[in-house]
């Protein structure tokens, strides 16, 4: 089960993600997360992953390319992984949530 808990604060959308990231929850997360794009014009956001338990590298790669996708449109997303998940180097990446406001 994959739990997202969302917060506007100081400029940035936080997506807080926590549980298990797998084929039947992605697809519904990725929409809910463009919605929320699209509606609002929201473009600096940071997805944190520290409190994901289970990703599989398909599930990674997949995130990476949307995020990607998404720098081409001007949409400035950081991704939270203290537990060192993530290593490529093009993603804007940080280990806690308070060192997005250092990129101001």
């Amino acid at each position: 089960m994959l739990v997202m808990n969302y917060e506007f604060k100081r400029g940035f959308f936080f997506v807080r993600l926590s549980g298990k990231i797998d084929k039947y929850n992605y697809d519904s997360f990725m929409i809910e997360l463009d919605n929320i794009i699209i509606k609002t014009g929201l473009n600096k956001i940071v997805i944190n992953i520290n409190n994901v338990k289970n990703m599989s590298n398909e599930y990674i790669d997949k995130i990476l390319n949307y995020i990607k996708k998404c720098s081409k449109k001007n949409i400035l997303i950081f991704i939270c992984d203290s537990n060192t998940i993530i290593g490529d180097t093009e993603i804007l990446k940080i280990n806690c949530e308070r060192e997005v406001y250092n990129y101001i």
